[in-house]
């Protein structure tokens, strides 16, 4: 059976609550991540003297993204105004095989500009999910 798998290649992040504005040449966007806090109910009915849990609350995780400094994209300029607004804004990224993530988020962290003798300038942004994040499969 062949592999109906995707390239990773061509998948954007952008704000979506002023338009659609991208973030320019992105190159890595860490994944979402999921994940629900537990709960120890263990009481001394608890068969087998083994803990019980149930689930707490589900936190959406904090993802980041690193790209190439271009310092005339709009969208990069949007990470640091999102950042010092210390806002929440609402965002998606769009996957190659056109799935895509729509959540809102708080911008923890922007780093601009590294810029090593032998390499390029870069950037990273870091941000909060804020809220229950809508996974659109197509």
């Amino acid at each position: 059976m062949a592999s109906t798998a995707a390239a990773a290649y061509g998948t954007t992040i952008a704000y979506t609550d002023v338009g659609a504005e991208t973030i320019g040449e992105v190159t890595n966007i860490s994944g979402v991540a999921l994940s629900a806090d537990t709960i120890d109910v263990t009481n001394h009915d608890s068969t087998s003297a083994v803990r019980e849990f149930v689930a707490g609350l589900i936190d959406a995780g904090e993802f980041t993204i690193e790209g190439n400094h271009i310092a005339a994209d709009t969208g990069q300029q949007a990470i640091l105004a999102h950042l010092v607004a210390r806002s929440i804004r609402a965002m998606a990224i769009v996957y190659a095989d056109s799935s895509d993530w729509a959540f809102s988020a708080v911008c923890t962290g922007y780093s601009a500009a590294d810029a090593a003798v032998e390499g390029k300038l870069s950037f990273t942004a870091s941000f909060k999910i804020s809220g229950v994040p809508n996974l659109t499969y197509t």
